[in-house]
């Protein structure tokens, strides 16, 4: 099924502070995995049932959506 819009990152997408916060949490995210399993077509990674991780999350995926749209 073809998609409209195409599989690629546009790595330029977020601004150098959207890119600083964008790696803070990345890192901030990591250290906080209760648990990482690797399905046949991804990952499934749980994280705390807390308000700071659910807003982090909430800010990675808004932050990665600009770079990687699909």
């Amino acid at each position: 099924m073809p998609s409209e819009i195409p599989l690629a990152c546009n790595m330029n997408a977020m601004t150098a502070d959207q890119r600083k916060r964008y790696d803070l949490i990345i890192a901030l995210l990591k250290g906080t995995i209760r648990q990482m399993s690797e399905l046949p077509d991804g990952f499934d990674l749980h994280f705390p049932a807390e308000a700071s991780s659910i807003v982090m999350l909430a800010e990675f995926i808004n932050l990665e959506r600009l770079c990687c749209p699909f």
